[in-house]
């Protein structure tokens, strides 16, 4: 039960020992004949030896798995097991969390319980500095011990825009900091086995004999009952007006309750949801000939928050008078989240909520909605950190929303926080009129960013004096990122799932061939410093810093200097750039490469591609190939057209068009050697 104890000093809240699971968020599992009383026993997991180790160890531990896999439970034995004199802090929620941390600046001796994590993973919740406060190294004495379900890490962490990587990297940045614990819904062999020696208990008896794919916690809490029990709501057929039919229509509308309260939690509002905003809601879910109304709507709630074979319910009940929604319905919902939610969201969302609901409103391309809640957050905030970011995402966001709509919101609100002392927001600030194509302005938030000491608006400037011939400023700005900023370079392959963003990148991913790449200050400012060196007296200086660019895998360092190695040292440095490309397992570069020189050195482009076709890259011969037509080796560019077809099928024309050509042409065969061939 979330809140129960408000939150005090050292030593006056309850001992871990003396707080049961249930009492810790833990769902209560359905009762059977012969239960004795409190939870069933707790049936080891193969992850407990590895988790209690981690709990001794402090800082922050996150067990994480899918809704009714156990998380809660399993981390809560663990404390009782390991860390059972400590002081439990259980705090509400990110507020609470930080009013505690901000009252107690040296705690001891503590785990403070955090039960679904993402209810803190909000801007003004727990960020690094606060974990970093809370935690110091070689502190093992306080734990941040939290539960996450997969779908909402997922939630927090994906990126799949500029607005969205926002917030995602500081989420990121927190759980890379975690040790983590991964919790599967299905026991393996070892635990059913482990299970079976409890089967004296009759939950844990029935749970053997009935759950499906050997998913005992789902059994035990009534996951799939309760989730029957909704369904059989939202179906029932009753036109809530008929007197004679009361309990179907009430079931109807307790379903639609149960819908509005899934849907509020899945627009991103992480804080329980109150009664009034569910009473606004409930009916755009109902057939408008069911019967509304104060009274049917009680009676909803109540069919709603009835408990399901004794354990859980649909809807669960919160302090002061909110209510939560089943986690377990939450991530088995899939529908759009409907247009009233969200204006309904837009009149009732605490603070707390506001730019998770505008992130959610972002990702459902409600781009209106999300936009207004960002301005709302900003201007409910005195933190020059939020007028950043929601200034951020309000440029960031929305690709359907005009330049110009952007930068002129998302302007007053970075200028104010650079004014009021945040040097990130000149960053954001140069961005944007990078983009407007505003140079002087680029150059101003440019130095007032680096004059603050921030490595993003450094690199900027030190670009800018570079344009401007101004050599010496810029090799001074340069070399500041590269001495005093850490290397965090990230490459993601990429895939059709949704990639997270990783810890520590204060960008947004770039896509780059086979990969998501996350860049950073110093990797650019090594590539500007090498180019800048570009010149006569200084080739040696140059290669130094592009080659160091380059190891770090990124695809412009790599090809930056590649063009290098080819104009300044020639083909025998090429062949040992290629290598190095490859080491890094970037064919994908090797193979642009060659495509960019295939018009200004052609020998060089077919080194390249041919390298590329001996890495497995069958596109790369669909290049080689047009260059050997336009050599008139025709024989040897079916060869290498046939070879592309399956990675590259436009090359079909190609055939037709050199088969054609050589039929016309019968002249014998021309063809490319590299060179000791």
């Amino acid at each position: 039960m979330r809140g129960k104890w408000r939150l005090g000093r050292r030593g006056r809240g309850p001992r871990v020992r003396d707080v049961g699971p249930e009492l810790l968020g833990a769902h209560p599992a359905a009762p059977r004949a012969g239960t004795p009383a409190g939870p069933p026993p707790y049936v080891t997991r193969d992850t407990d030896p590895e988790l209690d180790t981690l709990l001794l160890d402090g800082g922050l531990v996150v067990v994480e798995g899918d809704s009714a896999s156990g998380k809660t439970r399993s981390a809560a034995e663990s404390a009782r097991r390991v860390l059972p004199e400590r002081t439990l802090v259980q705090p509400r929620d990110a507020a609470e969390l930080r009013a505690w941390a901000d009252a107690e600046p040296a705690p001891a001796e503590v785990v403070v319980w955090l039960d679904d994590l993402e209810r803190f993973l909000v801007p003004g919740g727990l960020d690094t500095a606060l974990l970093a406060r809370l935690c110091p190294p070689g502190r093992p004495d306080v734990l941040l011990l939290a539960t996450l379900r997969s779908r909402a890490r997922l939630t927090l962490t994906a990126a799949g825009s500029p607005a969205e990587a926002e917030l995602a990297r500081r989420a990121a940045d927190v759980l890379g900091r975690a040790a983590t614990v991964a919790l599967r819904r299905a026991f393996t062999d070892a635990e059913l086995v482990r299970a079976e020696a409890l089967r004296d208990d009759p939950r844990v008896a029935d749970a053997l004999d009935n759950a499906e794919d050997g998913a005992l916690p789902e059994r035990l809490c009534a996951g799939r009952a309760i989730a029957a029990r909704w369904r059989a709501g939202l179906e029932a057929d009753a036109p809530g007006d008929d007197p004679e039919d009361p309990a179907a229509a009430v079931a109807q509308v307790g379903a639609a309750v149960v819908a509005a309260a899934v849907d509020v939690r899945r627009a991103g509002c992480a804080t329980a949801v109150t009664r009034r905003t569910l009473a606004e809601l409930y009916a755009h879910y109902l057939d408008p000939a069911v019967l509304t109304g104060p009274a049917i709507f009680e009676a909803g709630l109540a069919w709603a928050t009835e408990p399901v074979d004794g354990a859980g319910a649909c809807l669960l009940s919160r302090p002061e008078d909110t209510y939560e929604a089943f986690d377990y319905l939450v991530d088995g919902a899939e529908d759009p989240v409907p247009e009233p939610v969200w204006q309904v969201l837009l009149r009732h969302l605490p603070p707390a909520d506001l730019p998770l609901v505008a992130l959610a409103a972002h990702r459902a391309k409600q781009e209106d909605i999300g936009r207004r809640v960002l301005v709302r957050w900003a201007d409910s905030s005195g933190d020059p950190a939020v007028w950043c970011l929601a200034g951020a995402m309000l440029f960031r966001g929305g690709s359907g929303v005009p330049l110009s709509r952007r930068a002129s919101e998302a302007v007053p609100w970075l200028v104010r926080a650079v004014e009021a002392g945040d040097a990130e927001a000149a960053g954001h600030l140069v961005t944007l009129y990078t983009e407007t194509g505003d140079h002087e302005a680029v150059e101003l938030w440019a130095r007032r960013g680096a004059q603050a000491g921030n490595p993003e608006t450094m690199v900027a400037l030190g670009r800018r004096l570079i344009e401007k011939g101004e050599r010496t400023e810029a090799d001074r700005w340069l070399r500041t990122v590269v001495e005093r900023t850490p290397l965090e370079v990230a490459l993601l392959p990429l895939s059709e799932e949704d990639l997270e963003v990783p810890a520590g990148s204060t960008r947004p991913g770039v896509v780059a061939g086979d990969y998501l790449e996350f860049s950073c200050p110093r990797s650019d400012a090594m590539i500007l410093l090498g180019m800048l060196l570009n010149r006569p007296g200084r080739y040696d200086e140059a290669e130094h810093w592009l080659r160091r660019a380059a190891k770090t895998g990124l695809m412009d360092a790599l090809l930056v200097y590649g063009h290098f190695a080819n104009d300044r040292k020639g083909r025998v440095a090429l062949a040992e750039w290629c290598d190095l490309a490859l080491q890094l397992g970037r064919s994908d570069a090797v193979e642009e490469l060659g495509v960019r020189l295939r018009r200004e050195d052609t020998f060089s482009a077919q080194l390249l591609l041919l390298r590329a076709v001996e890495a497995g890259r069958a596109r790369a011969a669909g290049y080689l190939g047009q260059i050997s037509e336009q050599r008139g080796a025709f024989d040897e560019a079916e060869q290498l057209f046939l070879l592309a077809q399956p990675e590259y099928p436009e090359v079909a024309r190609f055939l037709t068009r050199v088969r054609a050509t050589r039929a016309a042409n019968p002249w014998p065969p021309v063809r490319f050697r590299r060179p000791g061939d």
